[in-house]
């Protein structure tokens, strides 16, 4: 019929799709969403579980450069840093620390903190001082990742905060 033209005859193919077009249809769009939406929900927080205890390792890793460098100060000094306020390097004890350390990592504080036992602890009466870093978070999933991380003696003050105990 001249004059007369079918609704889809502008379209290729006369309004059929053919199999070698390339894009996807609707629900293909949406099948490969779903999948990515899978993965995503299983991997982020697997991802969030790794980055704490990555940072735990981090604290970890700063308790060490911090008994060093204390170690380090009591053998040139014959005393051991006072204690100092939250994220303040103890006078002193700068220079036997690592380039550019801080007395902190990320959302996490450190103190050092320098007990006096007139009368020595319980287990050990001869022991006068106790020697710890208070370490602090808003984070208590990363100050329990912490605990795990730590194989030394700590207390626990509360769950946002603990001391990882040096001598």
């Amino acid at each position: 019929m001249k004059g007369i033209s079918t609704l889809n005859s502008g379209l290729p193919g006369g309004g059929k799709r053919r199999r070698d077009e390339s894009g996807l249809t609707l629900v293909e769009l949406l099948t490969v969403l779903c999948i990515i939406a899978v993965l995503v929900n299983i991997g982020f927080p697997l991802a969030v579980h790794f980055l704490k205890r990555a940072d735990a390792v981090q604290v970890v890793t700063d308790f060490e450069a911090i008994r060093n460098g204390v170690v380090t100060y009591h053998a040139e000094h014959g005393v051991y840093p006072v204690s100092a306020e939250w994220e303040e390097v103890p006078e002193g004890l700068g220079p036997f620390l690592p380039a550019e350390f801080t007395f902190g990592h990320r959302n996490v504080s450190y103190r050092w903190r320098l007990w006096t036992l007139p009368d020595g602890t319980p287990s050990d009466p001869g022991q006068t001082e106790l020697m710890g870093l208070q370490v602090k978070s808003p984070d208590v999933a990363l100050m329990k990742a912490v605990q795990d991380q730590w194989k030394g003696r700590v207390t626990q003050v509360r769950e946002d905060q603990m001391t990882l105990i040096l001598l």
